[in-house]
């Protein structure tokens, strides 16, 4: 039985929504997922990070991976999301615009096909 396994390796703020930068968080199906201490991570306009985090797909064909500004006092914003397929698993990295309202980010992934 096979499944995948995404890699998100990193991710470009080109546009931060805010004045000065976002503090962004990572979302999987809805999950927060990064960073692990749940704050955001500051990212100004050209800034990157490097993620280096794996998710199965558990079986599911597709995975959403959404990011949002962490904000303290009120709702956090969403800056927007991409779909990403186990489907491309083996055909190498690839680059995805992630756009929202006021900003742009580009998110860095590969997917591999694991064996059990």
């Amino acid at each position: 039985m096979g499944d995948a396994i995404l890699r998100i390796d990193s991710i470009l703020c080109v546009r931060a929504e805010e004045a000065g930068s976002d503090d962004v968080r990572i979302r999987r199906d809805g999950l927060h997922v990064w960073p692990s201490s749940g704050d955001g991570f500051p990212m100004p306009n050209g800034a990157s990070v490097v993620i280096a985090k794996d998710f199965f797909f558990g079986g599911a064909s597709d995975t959403v991976i959404s990011l949002w500004d962490a904000d303290e006092l009120s709702a956090d914003d969403p800056l927007g999301s991409v779909t990403i397929s186990a489907s491309e698993a083996g055909t190498g990295s690839h680059t995805k615009d992630i756009i929202g309202p006021g900003s742009h980010y580009k998110i860095n992934y590969h997917v591999g096909a694991i064996q059990f």
